[in-house]
């Protein structure tokens, strides 16, 4: 009787253990890497208005076909049961009115999901002056994307659409870590002074 070859059998088992390895990779993936590529998505602006564009769509600045370059891009992923989320606001509102004319685009991204959470983003942004984009990701989509499992997230996106700076989490440095990656990708000088309207704002006046 002729023997039956095991190899199809040993390569399954082999791809099978490769799938699942990479599974697995991905499900404890918390973030982007530094220099690694983000995925480009587009959400709809709950402050059109003050920000001035009923969309936010990342490709736009960002990347190889961007219309309009920007040399740094913010994304702040928060949601209202955030309390760190919620006091930096006003911190970005700020820093965006500096730098945004020097390239620095800020958004914010809720991943908030019922109706009445979404109208507290939307006031929150209107109560602090914010003149960027807040945007709606109810679904999560997005924020699956990015790897979104702990509050507050942040990426600092360069011109070319790769991660420059991630940060999970909250301490009490960021604002002055933001500011400094900021100033880098702007050409900005490092040791300059810090705005007064920055700095009242920086570390919650402590």
């Amino acid at each position: 009787m002729k023997q039956r070859s095991s190899r199809p059998l040993v390569v399954a088992v082999v791809l099978a253990l490769f799938t699942h390895q990479g599974t697995a990779s991905a499900a404890t993936k918390d973030r982007y890497d530094v220099g690694e590529a983000v995925n480009a998505f587009s959400l709809k602006a709950l402050n059109p208005t003050e920000a001035g564009t009923a969309w936010l769509r990342l490709d736009e600045y960002v990347g190889d076909h961007a219309k309009t370059p920007k040399k740094a891009v913010l994304l702040t992923f928060f949601a209202t049961y955030c309390e760190p989320c919620k006091r930096e606001m006003p911190f970005l509102a700020e820093l965006y009115k500096e730098y945004k004319d020097k390239g620095l685009l800020i958004a914010s991204i809720t991943i908030d999901k019922e109706d009445k959470d979404i109208e507290i983003a939307k006031t929150l942004a209107q109560k602090h002056g914010v003149t960027f984009p807040v945007v709606s990701d109810r679904f999560n989509i997005v924020a699956k994307r990015y790897f979104i499992s702990k509050l507050p997230c942040v990426y600092l996106v360069a011109a070319d659409g790769k991660v420059a700076m991630v940060n999970v989490g909250y301490s009490d440095d960021i604002s002055k870590k933001l500011l400094s990656e900021i100033r880098a990708r702007l050409g900005e000088p490092l040791d300059g002074p810090i705005p007064e309207a920055l700095a009242k704002h920086m570390n919650h006046g402590k």
